[in-house]
């Protein structure tokens, strides 16, 4: 509909005329944008993530969300993990102030605060910054990692970072680290899409909430959507390490962790496999798999 607005009927026809070709790349950096995408193919059976480490906005960042380090997934081609959405700009303040909030999105909140506050309806109190730490897009796998700086205006300030490892045609790695010298609760948050279903395994001191959420597909309308978080409590930071798991035929996933000298380590079997991955303290992630039969990669 918006091709037939933008070009008329002609633009219209030369675009159908056009011929359908599978992308040369998978996965993509936009770095100015700050999106990346991770993904495995183009089949109808092909995993996807998009995580945001971009800027709040532009100009007074009225359509901004506090969507920091947010992510959106699908598995086995279809949308589990979803940005719910805006809902209404005006209609009401409870709701235009919920969709556009972190608590709303797929990522780390602190003391149950959004990252960027807001004010009226298109105007924002603070505003999160920010950073991309590192991309790497290898044909095995993709990683990023990246940080913001929202919650640095609390009384105990506190520094959310987000890495993400992608094992292409398998899982994702998420892991949150927060740093502070106070005590926080922490929420890491998961909106699914109505009907979907992840398989998610969270590994730091916390415990798994149900929560009331909504999802609005288009302007004006609303609808009831689960979403889970993982809630935690600490003094001085924490670490939270997430598995995201699409389900697979014959594959019934055990994550485990396994103790580790100067860091964590977990133990994932698969339907013939099983991985080793090592998470050193100040080190990026190691991953070994074993192959039923003999062998590793």
């Amino acid at each position: 509909e918006e091709l037939l607005w933008l070009t008329g009927a002609g633009g219209l026809s030369t675009f159908d005329a056009l011929p359908a070709i599978e992308p040369a790349k998978k996965s993509m950096a936009f770095f100015d944008g700050g999106y990346f995408v991770m993904r495995d193919g183009w089949s109808p059976e092909s995993n996807y993530l998009l995580f945001d480490c971009g800027p709040h906005g532009a100009l007074n960042c009225g359509h901004a969300h506090a969507d920091a380090l947010s992510i959106d997934v699908a598995a086995n081609g279809r949308t589990v993990l979803v940005d719910p959405g805006t809902c209404t700009y005006t209609g009401s303040k409870e709701f235009r102030d919920w969709f556009r909030s972190s608590q709303a999105h797929n990522t780390l909140t602190v003391d149950d605060e959004s990252s960027s506050l807001p004010n009226g309806p298109f105007t924002w109190k603070t505003i999160a910054q920010c950073s991309l730490k590192q991309w790497i897009s290898e044909n095995r796998f993709d990683f990023v990692s990246g940080e913001h700086d929202g919650y640095m205006r609390l009384q105990d300030p506190a520094l959310v970072k987000r890495e993400i490892l992608f094992l292409k045609g398998d899982y994702w790695i998420v892991r949150d680290t927060v740093v502070s010298s106070g005590e926080h609760r922490f929420d890491v948050r998961f909106h699914f899409a109505p009907g979907s279903n992840l398989d998610i395994r969270c590994f730091g001191n916390g415990s798994w909430v149900e929560e009331k959420a909504f999802v609005s597909h288009c302007y004006g309308q609303k609808e009831p959507a689960k979403a889970l978080s993982f809630s935690a409590a600490s003094q001085g930071g924490t670490e939270i390490v997430s598995f995201l798991l699409p389900q697979k035929p014959g594959t019934d996933w055990q994550v485990r962790e396994i103790e580790a000298q100067e860091g964590r380590g977990f133990e994932i079997h698969g339907a013939k496999t099983v991985d080793l991955v090592i998470i050193p303290a100040a080190n990026p992630c190691i991953c070994t798999r074993t192959i039923e039969g003999g062998g590793k990669k």
